[in-house]
């Protein structure tokens, strides 16, 4: 499909027009290590003021890593590893750095210091030296949220990236900064401090935390995951209570992400599940029930239909979106980026077609139409009202264009999809399959 090859051009095009150093000035400042970059200024990635630095980053790592799992031409498959190796190596640099100057906190490498989450955790170490305004910029609005964008940045280069040493440096990488994560946070946190952590925008750190613990069976890293699991939420939806009025959209979808990693890594991890109890059992059906009702009330009840979702980033009461809908910050497209990847799991987990129904409606409607197709540019709301305009940018880099760079360099990951009896096809582009084990090959024209 033309439209889809161009779109992915354009988004490999910008993933090569960017600089790793230009990202990793600030993980450099923060270890002590001399700066050899200047940063993206004026933008989320910004060194002073209010910043989301580390968040482009993650997402960038992410993309970079599917465009060269993806990728067939060898020339571009070499830059993009070229991209990769100079950011997983300057994220270990700034570890080792870190671990030199401060090593019962090795692991722990960021585009901040520790101060900002020792403000959430209401910490005071006495280390001034760590300790500082300086160091830790209070600005970075929601610290956990860029972290877990850079630990699936990881995961995501070692899941992608097998062929290359670079794969299992990146799982290094991650593993110690999960490490750092257990000793120094969760397994210290009073559930005050545990009730106030969950009260910020931890984007999916549950999600990418069980997928390391799938990956490495390493028992501290389910008990980091388990951290960042709320349960009060989770119970009520799985009650089945709409419970998303004023809710902070692009905030919650990633928990039910998260809680449905949980279900999956650890129902599907058979050793381990039969030694539960069974009300450890009754509690992952529980993890099940919210994710599935989470998914229906949101589309039955808070999108569009189109697929998008929120007002002003946030969640409304039931049924009342199409009030809204000449606000012109409506459908914000991160929010379909997360949803879509409920759906994709629930359908592997259901094979009810009403997951792949809704995964190729918004994908249509949502995420093909956020890219200019001229210029590669993105938006962060797509307004439903009449006389409203998208406001496609990629240089502020916002929350959206990071989930926009993975967007289009996984165009394909839901198309099709098999089990050991059948293969689903699940959107109708021009695309081809090949399953060698089963000697079958489809073809989508």
């Amino acid at each position: 499909d033309e439209f889809l090859i161009n779109a992915e051009e354009k988004d490999i095009d910008y993933l090569l027009s960017l600089e790793p150093e230009r990202f990793l000035c600030n993980w450099y400042r923060t270890c002590g290590l001399e700066v050899s970059a200047e940063d993206y200024k004026n933008t989320w990635e910004q060194t002073s003021g209010k910043s989301f630095r580390g968040h482009m980053f993650g997402h960038y790592m992410s993309a970079l890593s599917q465009a060269y799992k993806a990728e067939k031409d060898e020339g571009l498959k070499t830059q993009l590893l070229d991209k990769i190796k100079e950011c997983v190596s300057g994220i270990i640099k700034c570890q080792n750095a870190y671990a030199e100057r401060f090593p019962d906190r090795a692991g722990f490498a960021a585009p901040f210091g520790e101060y900002r989450l020792n403000q959430l955790d209401n910490v005071d170490t006495g280390d001034e030296e760590w300790n500082t305004p300086e160091e830790g910029n209070p600005s970075i609005y929601v610290p956990w949220y860029n972290l877990h964008k850079v630990a699936a940045g990881l995961i995501d280069v070692y899941k992608n990236v097998r062929d290359d040493e670079i794969g299992e440096n990146a799982l290094q990488g991650v593993c110690d900064f999960t490490d750092y994560v257990y000793k120094c946070r969760v397994s210290k946190y009073s559930e005050e401090q545990k009730k106030k952590m969950l009260s910020t925008e931890y984007g999916g750190m549950a999600e990418a935390l069980y997928e390391l613990y799938n990956i490495t069976g390493k028992g501290e890293y389910k008990i980091c995951a388990d951290g960042f699991i709320e349960n009060d939420l989770f119970e009520k939806l799985a009650s089945g209570k709409d419970v998303l009025s004023g809710l902070h959209a692009n905030t919650t979808i990633p928990k039910l992400i998260g809680v449905l990693k949980k279900y999956t890594v650890l129902t599907q991890n058979e050793d381990y599940y039969s030694l539960l109890t069974d009300d450890e059992k009754a509690d992952l059906e529980t993890c099940y029930n919210a994710a599935v009702n989470f998914f229906d009330i949101v589309v039955d009840g808070h999108s569009f239909v189109t697929g998008g979702n929120s007002v002003s980033e946030h969640f409304r009461t039931a049924n009342t979106i199409s009030a809204f809908y000449q606000n012109p910050e409506t459908h914000e497209t991160c929010n379909e980026y997360n949803v879509l990847k409920l759906a994709r799991e629930l359908f592997k987990l259901t094979k009810d077609k009403k997951y792949a129904d809704y995964y190729e409606n918004t994908f249509i409607n949502a995420i093909l139409a956020s890219q200019n197709p001229e210029t590669g540019d993105m938006p962060y709301f797509q307004p439903m009202g009449a006389g409203y305009s998208k406001v496609f940018n990629k240089t502020r880099v916002w929350c959206c264009t990071g989930t926009g760079t993975e967007n289009f360099t996984k165009l394909g990951d839901s198309i099709y999809f098999k089990d050991d009896d059948s293969i689903f096809v699940n959107m109708y582009f021009s695309s081809d399959m090949k399953d060698e084990e089963k000697n079958i090959e489809i073809k989508t024209e």
